[in-house]
């Protein structure tokens, strides 16, 4: 097990001599060996074989495994939620941060938000009860709760796809509502019941995601430009008929 040495000699066996026999006549010595002296300057002929070689095959080996077993192991941050997938589907859920193992070369790791998220829908032309029309825009705060229902809902677009749902959601939701207030309603500075009624439908919608929106604000409240812009046309005449009576 700690290697082998490998010895050689060679003998000349040319070396005899004569001894007397017990009648006087001569009778030939054994045959002796004398080794023949050695190829180096010192020592036997040996050739070593080393005890502390490594085959071949061990250190690509070694190098295999090594990542197959770094491929193995994910890290999960503070601020994000994993699904393990394999062949697209869930496999495994990792929502506490840390260490999270999953098969190498068979299983991928998808991470996703778990902080809250802020969505600005784009502007949405409403119609009131009194029949004025108004430009609204809103602000929505939400986030993933339920990681394998946001999966199936969004497939592989992500918190991007679900902006865009959810911003769907608050299109409709916000006319729904606001098409059933009054003007004074909507302007007024205390409008949390709209502002409640378009959330509960935008949780109810949002639920269907896997999301929770958590707080819908109303950031804007405009006339259309055409109606601003007939506004101020009939203001400035006002304007001009008290200077002229005057």
């Amino acid at each position: 097990s700690h290697g082998s040495r490998t010895c050689s000699a060679t003998f000349d066996d040319r070396q005899t001599s004569t001894l007397p026999s017990a009648n006087g006549s001569a009778m030939p010595e054994a045959r002796t060996k004398v080794p023949a002296p050695s190829r180096w300057a010192a020592g036997p002929a040996c050739i070593s074989r080393g005890s502390g070689s490594t085959p071949m095959y061990v250190i690509p080996a070694l190098v295999v495994l090594l990542v197959l077993v770094l491929s193995s192991v994910f890290i999960v941050d503070e601020r994000k939620k994993a699904l393990v997938l394999q062949f697209g589907q869930v496999m495994q859920v990792k929502e506490d941060p840390g260490l999270g193992f999953k098969i190498p070369l068979v299983q991928d790791v998808v991470t996703y938000e778990d902080r809250i998220l802020g969505l600005q829908t784009q502007p949405i032309e409403v119609t009131l009860l009194s029949d004025r029309r108004l430009v609204v825009d809103a602000f929505a705060r939400w986030r993933i709760v339920d990681l394998v229902e946001f999966r199936q809902s969004v497939g592989t677009g992500g918190e991007d796809r679900a902006q865009q749902l959810l911003g769907n959601i608050l299109s409709q939701a916000i006319p729904e509502v606001l098409g059933n207030a009054t003007q004074d309603q909507v302007l007024s500075q205390d409008r949390a019941a709209l502002m409640n009624q378009i959330l509960t439908i935008a949780k109810r919608e949002g639920a269907a995601l896997g999301i929770d929106v958590i707080d819908v604000r109303l950031t804007r409240t405009d006339l259309p430009e055409q109606n601003l812009e007939a506004t101020f046309a009939r203001m400035r005449a006002e304007r001009e008929r008290e200077a002229a009576d005057e």
